[in-house]
């Protein structure tokens, strides 16, 4: 008695797919309705004669586009929505370009972080979108990070040219103000800055001394 003969693997392949847009939040994406892992569809197929596991969308993409995915590639979904294993809602892509447009659809778990890694709140006031140099897409920055890495390196500026930064509420020769006197001084532009007495007494005796 023969037995049953095998399914075509591409054909197998569409019969697990709906493409009827059964999420209507992404009506036009065809879904992918069999073994899923975090949304991501699995299928089995052969490849150099070995059976394989690869991602649905893998698989869709490489059959549309009669390739394999290049070297340090990954097939990204457009749609930004996994289960999707329509052809054009898929493109290869870095893997960096892809955690970057998760990120900025809120499709990664670095778009739902309300607070940077040290601490300071990501709300409208402290939050800046910037272009990713490597990407394009726009990146989440937290706005005092980004003043805390520029005054580090003013810092790191001076020392490099022999020169030790200015503590805080020190002068300029090292004078702790909080202990010293200092008058208050303003500029022609209008600007106010603290002069340390102290100083202006060293200065004094080397004008008498000559």
């Amino acid at each position: 008695m023969a037995g049953r003969k095998p399914i075509p693997e591409e054909e197998r392949f569409w019969e697990k797919v709906d493409k009827s847009g059964p999420n209507p939040d992404y009506p036009d994406c065809w879904e992918w309705t069999a073994h899923t892992v975090k949304d991501y569809g699995h299928f089995v197929c052969k490849q150099d004669g070995v059976n394989k596991k690869l991602g649905a969308h893998v698989y869709s993409w490489q059959k549309a586009n009669g390739k394999r995915v290049p070297k340090g590639l990954e097939v990204c979904h457009k749609c930004n929505h996994p289960p999707c294993v329509r052809p054009d809602h898929l493109e290869a892509k870095s893997r960096s370009y892809n955690q970057r447009y998760s990120v900025t659809h809120g499709n990664n778990k670095e778009s739902r972080k309300t607070h940077c890694k040290h601490g300071h709140p990501f709300n409208e006031e402290n939050t800046i979108w910037r272009p990713s140099r490597r990407t394009g897409l726009p990146a989440k920055n937290c706005r005092e990070c980004i003043k805390k890495y520029k005054k580090d390196g003013r810092v790191r500026k001076l020392r490099k040219q022999g020169i030790e930064p200015k503590k805080p509420n020190h002068c300029r020769r090292g004078h702790d103000l909080t202990v010293s006197d200092w008058i208050p001084v303003t500029k022609k532009n209008g600007n106010t800055y603290k002069l340390c007495l102290e100083c202006k007494r060293v200065r004094d005796r080397k004008r008498e001394n000559g």
